[in-house]
Formats: structure tokens, C-alpha cells, sequence
């Protein structure tokens, strides 16, 4: 399951969107990656069948899209734009959880379309689901397609050098669903970290936590894909 000295489990996030597919096949096909998070409602049933032979465990990352108004056709909105309507909708409810539930289940019902099977783990794009109210939905819809693996962090979140904002807001949400999470019996890494939230490309010099780290990475990014090309 981990890819390098037993600690790093290697996720990469949005296959099937934009120009990720190829990169992500490349490197589960050499044994890479640890787990692939797919966008069921942009990815082809021949990039199904691709990511099926190589073995990796295959996620799903539940999206919120137009939510969110952070795909392709919202790129024009700029991160303060997307921002500002997904706070907006959240906080007064504009998309409610029932609303929610139906759009995650239909994905999870398209994945076993593509894939023949339910998904190894559930995560989701932009790691909406740390927040309380998507958060109940998710588990949810874990407990009842019996996934066995989700992105959480039993630990914690793993905020690197970087100490960026998102880190920051997602350690406080994953608090406020701790509890949750630990009756739910569900399977997750000790810690969750993003690449870009750390200083140096160079795994190497990487100052991880003990315990098993869920790094998540992007490898339509040349840098990251070479630095998981070169060291794992």
C-alpha cells in the first residue's frame, strides 16, 4: 500500500479532469502511486479500464463542482469568487445536505458503472467533505457502500513548512468531526498532507510526522511528477 519506506501512502487527486488522466496513469502503471481519487463525471469508461489494470486503489473524490464554481467553466471566477459563493451557499444553506447526499450517491452509483465495483476510499475535490455539514453526509454514504478507507487524518492534518491557509482551516474543521469519525470505526492514514503545503520538491528533505502520511499530489504538475517519478 505505501510506495516508499512504509510511511508514505502516495494518493493522486482529479483523474479524469483537465489534462490529468495521462500523468496519473504513467505513474500508477510503474507503481508510484499508492491511490487514485477519480472524477467519476469526467472520466471516460476507457480511462476506467486503464486505471483498473494497474493494480492502484482506486478512490473516489466526490465533487461539488458547481457548488463550488471550481471546474474548467468557473476558471474566470478566481479563487476570491469561487470562495465567496461557496461560503455564501454554506452558510445559508443554498445547497442543502439532502442535496448533497443525492449528487455524492449518484457518483458513487456512476463509479461502480465504470469500475464494476465501489470505491477502495472515499475523498473528495477541494476536501469539501472536512466540512461538519458535508461531513456527515460522507460518512454517511461510507458506511452505507461499506467503503473501507477515507482521507481524514487520525492524528491530524499535517500543515508542512508551508503553514498555508487551507491547512489551517482544514485542521480546525477536522477537528469539529473528530468525534464522528472515531465512532464510525472507518479506516484512515494518521496524518493527511498536500505536497504543495511542503517547502521542498525533494522528498528527502521532507520533515514528516511519524505514523502513516496520506500525501496527496497533483501530478499534472511537472514538478510533482517528477519528484514522484524520481523517489518512490
Amino acid at each position: 500500500m505505501t510506495a516508499s519506506n512504509g510511511q508514505l501512502i502516495i494518493a493522486a487527486d482529479d483523474y479524469g479532469i483537465r489534462e490529468t488522466s495521462k500523468p496519473i496513469l504513467a505513474l500508477a502503471q510503474r507503481g508510484k502511486l499508492d491511490r487514485v481519487g477519480v472524477l467519476v463525471h469526467f472520466t471516460s469508461p476507457d480511462e476506467a479500464a486503464a486505471l483498473l489494470e494497474t493494480g492502484v486503489q482506486i478512490d473516489i473524490h466526490l465533487e461539488l463542482i458547481d457548488f463550488l464554481k471550481s471546474g474548467d467553466q468557473h476558471a474566470r471566477a478566481g479563487v476570491f469568487g469561487r470562495g465567496f459563493n461557496f461560503v455564501w451557499r454554506y452558510a445559508f444553506s443554498r445547497e442543502t445536505a439532502r442535496q448533497v447526499e443525492e449528487q455524492w450517491e449518484s457518483q458513487v452509483l456512476r463509479f461502480h458503472e465504470l469500475f464494476g465495483r465501489f470505491p477502495d476510499g472515499f475523498n473528495s475535490h477541494e476536501h469539501v467533505h472536512y466540512f461538519p455539514v458535508f461531513f456527515r453526509v460522507f460518512m454517511k454514504l461510507a458506511d452505507r457502500y461499506h467503503i473501507p478507507y477515507i482521507r481524514f487524518g487520525t492524528s491530524g492534518i499535517f500543515r508542512g513548512e508551508q503553514r498555508g491557509m487551507v491547512a489551517g482551516i482544514l485542521s480546525v474543521l477536522r477537528f469539529r468531526n473528530l468525534s464522528l469519525f472515531k465512532a464510525s470505526g472507518l479506516h484512515s492514514s494518521e496524518w493527511m498532507t498536500s505536497f504543495d503545503w511542503l517547502a521542498s520538491p525533494q522528498p528527502s528533505s521532507w520533515r514528516l510526522p511519524s505514523g502513516t502520511v496520506e500525501v496527496v499530489v497533483h501530478p499534472e504538475r511537472a514538478d510533482e511528477y517528477q519528484a514522484i517519478l524520481e523517489h518512490f
